[in-house]
């Protein structure tokens, strides 16, 4: 699956499961060779309202097949109104496939 998460999970997420695809690379992660479109995911994710239609929107536009949404911070909209599938959920983040 291609994948848009937050930041702190791009280590992890390729150790779980390697078939993992990310939409940024560890480079941007770690500051180097960071896009204005890495600049906008980082401040949507890292504010302290998550920005989701700005990170929906972007994850469409790569053509992402899932969304990792943190649960350790309120949301600026609500999830009924995008295209989202809840895949599963633990205690820090839901997943959800992107419909098309």
């Amino acid at each position: 699956p291609y994948v848009m998460a937050d930041t702190k999970l791009a280590c992890y997420l390729r150790q779980y499961d390697s078939s993992i695809r990310l939409y940024y690379g560890r480079g941007e992660v770690f500051g180097y060779g960071v896009t204005d479109v890495m600049k906008q995911i980082m401040d949507a994710y890292d504010g302290e309202v998550i920005k989701l239609e700005d990170i929906y929107n972007i994850a469409k536009e790569a053509e992402c097949d899932m969304l990792i949404i943190p649960r350790n911070k309120p949301v600026n909209e609500k999830i009924d109104y995008f295209a989202l599938s809840l895949v599963g959920e633990n205690e820090h983040y839901s997943v959800y496939r992107i419909k098309e």
